[in-house]
């Protein structure tokens, strides 16, 4: 019996990785969580305020919705991640911390952002040209959006500023 339960569990354990794998594969961005330099960056560039609600697409662990809710209680904090390994990870740390942000196992490109004031976002320059014209189409005018280290080719950003330590690493403000 004990075998059968531990065999399951290594079965399960098994199909997160591979689908995890796949989902970094398909999304050409493997995980790298944010440092706190960048963190830093991020959001002294988002200047978020209560009542905003603050988006994190490719949201990982969930520690920049964390930052979010930690910088601002009164913001609303939401996460898209299609990573299942990783989703797992972040669902768990946001369960144990008690926050009300979430963190939904979704592809973005699919998601509904127009209730978005601040987007964050770090990906892979594949991923920002699929996701520019699904923002295009949703964000409102003025919406912050924070992309780490990719540019979107096709948008000037408003402002931009090096992530201290990461020499030639920039994160930049776009307004929709």
């Amino acid at each position: 019996m004990l075998i059968d339960v531990i065999l399951v569990a290594l079965v399960l354990l098994v199909a997160i990785i591979v689908i995890t794998g796949i989902s970094h594969i398909r999304t050409s961005t493997p995980y790298g969580g944010t440092s706190r330099a960048a963190m830093d960056v991020m959001f002294s560039l988002a200047d978020l305020r209560p009542g905003e609600t603050f988006v994190d697409i490719g949201a990982g662990d969930g520690r920049l919705l964390f930052e979010a809710k930690r910088r601002c209680p009164e913001c609303r904090a939401r996460g898209y991640e299609v990573a299942l390994g990783v989703w797992l990870v972040g669902r768990v740390r946001l369960l144990l911390s008690r926050t009300d942000a979430r963190l939904l196992l979704r592809d973005a490109l699919k998601a509904d952002l127009r209730d978005a004031d601040v987007i964050a976002l770090y990906m892979a320059p594949e991923m920002m040209a699929k996701l520019q014209p699904v923002l295009d189409r949703q964000l409102r005018p003025g919406t912050r959006v924070i992309a780490s280290v990719f540019r979107f080719h096709d948008r000037e950003p408003v402002s931009e500023r090096e992530i201290p330590g990461r020499p030639g690493k920039k994160v930049r403000l776009y307004r929709w």
